[in-house]
């Protein structure tokens, strides 16, 4: 038997340590779609990550994945830059 993918997809937004929402969009969706249907910008520290991984806003995301915003650490380099 033969899948189909799904028309739309259901992932997670959230900040580090704060709530988290679950966004619906259409399949095929970019983490920029994601942002934007959240309404959320994402400040001039902060990151986004996608199941555990550092992300760009071009990247797909998939039915269930996690999406966390990570600021700079406190008195420390951003992530990417270590």
């Amino acid at each position: 038997m033969r899948k189909t993918k799904p028309s739309s997809i259901e992932v997670k937004i959230g900040r580090y340590n704060e709530k988290t929402e679950v966004i619906s969009l259409p399949a095929g969706a970019s983490v920029e779609d994601v942002l934007d249907k959240a309404n959320i910008e994402l400040g001039e520290s902060e990151s986004i990550w996608v199941d555990g991984e550092k992300a760009e806003f071009t990247d797909s995301v998939e039915n269930g994945d996690n999406l966390q915003i990570v600021g700079k650490k406190e008195g420390g380099a951003p992530e990417d830059e270590e």
